[in-house]
């Protein structure tokens, strides 16, 4: 900390502090990473001894998984699935001691690496390797890699799996996962193309004395009308269209140049552990105040052509949905 007192300058010592930060939640990460592992790998530990003890037909995962939901209600992390990946690391890695590089890695790297390489040195390498350059999940088997100032850390910071692991409150997970949907979201948009333009997140509304804030908006210059992305995670819940309906018809008040511009099309998805809904909004040009609602089949044919089919959309939120 010398380096940060030390500096008359302004800008330099916030620059320090910034630094130190950054390094303190990285250490701070990777020593969370180190405990979530040992975690997970006794409990695919006591799996495996258990069903040594009562055999393979005894359901010992589902049991197991039943007994954890009713312990600890509000983790979304010791399901069925993860209960078998934590068994497969202990398979794996059965010195944890041996696992030094995957110990540090979020979960989702070490997944992928026990799904796509069975052999144990390759899957060490391949885990040392994104350690030490910080390489995304994505980065893990491809063609090019990424430089080695890639986000590893920041995004382990946000991985709601260590949220998860740490015990933190549904609705700090919950915004957590909402901001990774809209990453890919807001990917998966551009790269369709199409003549889409983002114009912001958490766009701000002015509603009366009320400031109210757009999850995602896209302009798509073919046919001159915004797009509004309200992006829910759980189930949907009929409140749900009306504050998209709501801010659709802010959208198209207050965005929308009535002499130029088509009707504001609303989309919103919602997200639960068993199912995805896309509901649509499109302003009606006839009542300014009306917001019709539809699925995708029944969109208007010009509508339609503005937006990506629905699979596409639900496709870009999959890999966030929650363990």
């Amino acid at each position: 900390m010398g380096d940060i007192e030390g500096s008359a300058a302004f800008g330099e010592p916030v620059d320090a502090i910034v630094s130190a930060l950054d390094a303190g939640r990285a250490r701070a990460m990777a020593s969370v990473a180190r405990e979530r592992f040992a975690t997970y790998h006794a409990i695919g530990s006591a799996i495996l001894a258990r069903q040594q003890a009562q055999g393979w037909g005894s359901q010992v995962i589902k049991r197991l998984a039943a007994d954890l939901r009713m312990r600890f209600p509000d983790q979304t992390g010791l399901g069925v699935r993860n209960l078998h990946y934590m068994r497969k690391v202990a398979l794996a890695w059965p010195d944890p001691n041996c696992a030094a590089a995957a110990a540090q890695l979020p979960w989702g790297h070490e997944i992928v690496l026990l799904d796509r390489l069975p052999d144990t040195s390759q899957r060490d390498w391949y885990a040392a390797q994104a350690y030490a350059g910080g390489w995304s999940r994505g980065a893990l088997f491809a063609d090019r890699l990424p430089a080695p100032d890639s986000d590893l850390a920041q995004r382990a910071t946000r991985d709601p799996v260590v949220l998860d692991f740490l015990g933190l409150a549904a609705p700090a997970r919950e915004r957590l996962v909402e901001d990774a949907m809209m990453d890919n979201l807001t990917r998966t948009m551009l790269e369709l193309g199409n003549g889409l333009a983002f114009v912001g997140r958490q766009v701000p509304l002015h509603v009366g004395e009320q400031e109210f804030f757009a999850d995602l908006v896209f302009f798509h210059y073919p046919s001159l009308r915004f797009i509004v992305f309200e992006i829910k995670v759980g189930r949907f819940e009929p409140h749900d269209a009306g504050q998209l309906a709501f801010y659709v018809e802010a959208a198209d008040r207050l965005l929308r140049d009535p002499a130029s511009h088509a009707p504001t099309i609303g989309v919103l998805l919602c997200t639960g552990r068993d199912d995805e809904v896309v509901e649509y909004s499109l302003a009606s040009t006839t009542a300014p105040a009306a917001v019709a609602t539809y699925t995708y089949d029944q969109l208007p044919d010009d509508v339609r052509e503005v937006l990506p089919p629905e699979d596409s959309i639900t496709r870009a939120i999959e890999p966030v949905d929650g363990p």
